[in-house]
């Protein structure tokens, strides 16, 4: 921005032939139209000396960006506060040793909006800092950090789960195997089973969720073929 320096504003009057005569500036006129008279001057001088810095109150969460999709994060108000009611903070963001934002993530320091959309590249964790600046330079940062995985991928049948024969009012058991589904995230794995057109089991077959087990019995008259999704 354009600055204008003044010295000796301040400076004690002077006499000369015509009496006392002291150095302070009257108006300032700016281009917008704007016009500084002595008591805004002195205003803006005494919040030059009495100015506080920023301070940083509150935490910004732990991000989370996903390879291959876009990726957004509004910074909420309050995060950075100026003790000063009239002054005003600019946003910026930067690494946590000086340098830029990696390309993929951007920062709208107007809206103070992180945007971007990250790459198989970008895998791991981005540590960085988001900065508030005052009116007069002073500035507060507070630490960033953003994990970016990759997509969640499904999980998948490791072995054919094996066919049943049983008989028409005995009890039966059956636990599916360990392993026979497997997550290539190792995410842990819910369990469940339904028909195979996606209605409720009968009422004399059950399903274990915790235990992976089928029990019942079935009822005389039940015989046939019934497919089970699990």
């Amino acid at each position: 921005p354009d600055q204008v320096v003044v010295y000796n504003h301040y400076a004690p009057a002077v006499l000369d032939g015509m009496g006392f005569q002291d150095s302070r500036i009257e108006q300032v006129w700016f281009e917008n139209g704007a016009v500084w008279d002595e008591a805004t001057i002195d205003t803006v001088v005494n919040r030059v000396a009495s100015n506080q810095a920023p301070v940083a109150v509150q935490p910004v969460p732990e991000l989370q960006a996903t390879i291959g999709m876009p990726f957004s994060y509004v910074v909420r108000d309050g995060i950075i506060v100026d003790p000063d009611a009239w002054d005003r903070l600019t946003y910026s963001a930067s690494m946590s040793d000086g340098s830029p934002l990696p390309p993929w993530l951007k920062f709208d320091a107007n809206l103070r909006i992180f945007q971007g959309t990250p790459q198989a590249t970008d895998t791991g964790t981005l540590e960085f800092v988001l900065w508030g600046t005052d009116t007069y330079g002073l500035a507060a940062g507070t630490p960033v950090s953003m994990v970016v995985d990759a997509p969640n991928r499904a999980p998948a049948l490791a072995e054919p789960l094996d066919d049943l024969a049983v008989a028409e009012g005995a009890a039966f058991r059956h636990v599916i195997p360990a392993g026979a589904f497997v997550d290539p995230d190792a995410d842990p794995l819910s369990y469940a089973a339904t028909l195979a057109h996606g209605t409720a089991l009968p009422a004399w077959l059950t399903f274990d969720a915790l235990a992976h087990a089928f029990e019942g019995t079935p009822p005389e008259g039940s015989s046939g073929t019934m497919s089970v999704r699990v």
